[in-house]
């Protein structure tokens, strides 16, 4: 297969300059020179990009079709049409087509057709995109990969050198990303992985193939203590429940307790508000700006309600139902519960 070139350079084909010093002016004459290293990277991810969109679409089917993409050397992006995520499997199956392709080294050709002989022939091309009569049709493998693209590409796909998948979201309804990494980026990546499984492996003093086996043990008994750590914070929240009830003032038949606490605020209020049992009561518990007030079914049928006195004593602030409400507020929290007393006395 040829590389048949255009009868005249693209008219559309710019270049942009930034200019550290002096000056530059039409007429003035430029010397550009390629950055060689540069090359190969964008070489790398533009081919890779066209890798990654044949494997999307040998592996999910025809549907999965690129609506857009991103690269510059050594990394690359690519959005297509796709309902719901991908699986570890499938994305590790994307890798490795991908990866397969690359190592087989398939041909890259380069052709300039009429566009209908290049859509004729199956060429892809981006839905949406407005084409000369004459476009640029790069293959990589024959018709494996055949997309319209005025890129820079690799002469053969094993110049990508490797490719690792890094990342796959939702970009919007009905469309997916996947992100990935080329060449010695790639390399890079994958070093970094290595680099931490041999970190973890040391820590947990294990073979890596272990690992996650050994995760999954250390997540269960770490569930479990968890669990139980939750299970004695809830025996102590009890203990202090009884002995603030206990010690409950009384405003004119309204039983009243104001705590401080680093605890479970809304927990405790709570606690302590069902051991006053049937007696009108109010309870407010403070932990640093947040403050909980929590009211007995009899101090609901006396007229007191937790998200009113919230709002009275946070100006506004702060709400909830007529048995239990939040807020918060900076002051001093002597200050603040003091002035829920006064509040729950006026009752």
């Amino acid at each position: 297969m040829g590389r048949p070139e255009p009868p005249h350079p693209p008219a559309n084909r710019l270049h942009t300059v930034r200019i550290f010093e002096g000056s530059l002016t039409v007429g003035d004459p430029v010397h550009a020179a390629v950055d060689p290293e540069w090359r190969i990277g964008a070489r790398q991810a533009h081919s890779g990009t066209h890798v990654v969109h044949a494997a999307l679409r040998q592996v999910l089917g025809p549907n999965a079709l690129q609506s857009g993409s991103y690269n510059r050397p050594g990394y690359l992006r690519l959005d297509f049409a796709w309902r719901g995520g991908l699986g570890d499997t499938t994305r590790s199956e994307i890798e490795e087509v991908a990866n397969l392709a690359i190592r087989r080294d398939l041909p890259v050709e380069v052709r300039h057709l009429p566009l209908a002989q290049a859509r004729a022939e199956g060429a892809l091309a981006l839905f949406g995109e407005t084409y000369d009569d004459t476009v640029r049709v790069v293959e990589i493998g024959g018709e494996w990969s055949r997309e319209l693209c005025g890129g820079t590409h690799v002469a053969h796909s094993a110049q990508i050198g490797s490719l690792a998948l890094t990342g796959e979201s939702s970009v919007g309804a009905g469309q997916r990303r996947i992100e990935a990494v080329t060449g010695i980026e790639a390399f890079r990546y994958l070093a970094r992985e290595r680099d931490l499984v041999t970190q973890l492996a040391a820590q947990l003093k294990a073979r890596p193939e272990e690992l996650p086996d050994r995760i999954t043990t250390l997540l269960a008994r770490l569930k479990q203590t968890e669990r139980e750590a939750d299970s004695l914070r809830g025996r102590l929240i009890d203990l202090d429940a009884d002995t603030y009830a206990a010690n409950a003032v009384d405003l004119d038949g309204v039983a009243y307790a104001g705590i401080t606490t680093t605890g479970d605020a809304r927990r405790l209020a709570e606690k302590v508000r069902d051991r006053l049992g049937r007696r009108p009561g109010v309870v407010g518990v403070v932990r640093g700006a947040s403050i909980v007030v929590a009211v007995t079914p009899a101090g609901v049928q006396r007229g007191l309600a937790a998200n009113d006195l919230i709002k009275r004593l946070l100006a506004g602030k702060g709400g909830g139902s007529a048995a239990s409400a939040q807020g918060r507020a900076d002051a001093d929290p002597v200050e603040l519960l003091d002035r829920l007393r006064d509040l729950a006395r006026a009752a």
